[in-house]
């Protein structure tokens, strides 16, 4: 029986990762155009320009609570591996999914005080906090969803990812279609589906990350914030910059 070389192994894993992500963007990016242009045809412009600036906001929170785990988990999980053979896997990914829990934690708290002083403040009905207020969620589950996606790429479970990915524009589609046969067509409805899509993908990759982890040595080393707050932090400087560009001129035009 022949073995498969380290290198013709590592060639398929690339290969394989590299097919998903090719099928992901493709799939994605086709049905994410047909949902824009399906809400510019059925909503008034005063509603889409009130989901455009609630996104273009959401977005860079969820960057910001997200704190750059997509790529620092990936990369701070493949590094400790290869430094320490028999744990450091588990103790990256205990360290990754604390601080995202954290976070996670946080930014509900943080989405909670929002909520009651907007509230207060009669301001729960606005064009743009309306949507925006609904779609919190997205923020909140970021870093869950951020710190599975690295530590599924460190393992090589991409197809996962494009599942998620896939998965999360197809449930979108399914709900606006919905909304549309059921005529609620408003801002605040569109916002809800894309955080229940969200949180669908987001319980996908969890799932998909607890089936790995609890087959997985229970860790009694230390844990490595140190290492994996600063690399995230270094992520996250890119990811925030590089959203706040991307929407700036929406949260300007909208605001």
């Amino acid at each position: 029986m022949t073995r498969s070389s380290p290198d013709s192994t590592a060639q398929k894993q690339v290969a394989t990762g590299s097919f998903w992500s090719g099928m992901s963007f493709i799939v994605t990016t086709i049905g994410n155009l047909a949902i824009t242009v399906a809400l510019v045809r059925l909503m008034s412009r005063t509603q889409y320009g009130g989901l455009a600036t609630a996104m273009a906001a959401v977005s860079l929170v969820s960057v910001l609570s997200g704190f750059g785990l997509a790529q620092s988990s990936a990369q701070v999980a493949s590094a400790h591996a290869a430094e320490h053979p028999t744990d450091g896997l588990d103790i990256a990914a205990a360290t990754t999914l604390r601080l995202a829990l954290l976070l996670a934690l946080g930014m509900a708290v943080v989405s909670a005080v929002g909520l009651a002083v907007a509230s207060a403040e009669g301001q729960l009905h606005g064009a743009v906090a309306a949507p925006l207020f609904v779609m919190l969620p997205i923020a909140v589950l970021s870093p869950i969803s951020q710190a599975c996606s690295g530590l599924l790429r460190a393992t090589f479970r991409p197809v996962w990812l494009s599942v998620a990915s896939i998965l999360t524009t197809a449930v979108q589609g399914g709900l606006i279609g919905l909304l549309v046969v059921t005529g609620h067509r408003s801002a605040t409805a569109v916002g809800t589906t894309r955080s229940i899509a969200f949180a669908v993908a987001t319980l996908c990759l969890s799932g998909v990350t607890w089936q790995w982890w609890r087959n997985r040595l229970r860790v009694k080393a230390s844990l490595i914030w140190r290492r994996v707050i600063a690399f995230s932090g270094a992520m996250l400087l890119t990811a925030a910059f590089t959203t706040a560009v991307a929407q700036l001129d929406v949260l300007i035009l909208g605001l």
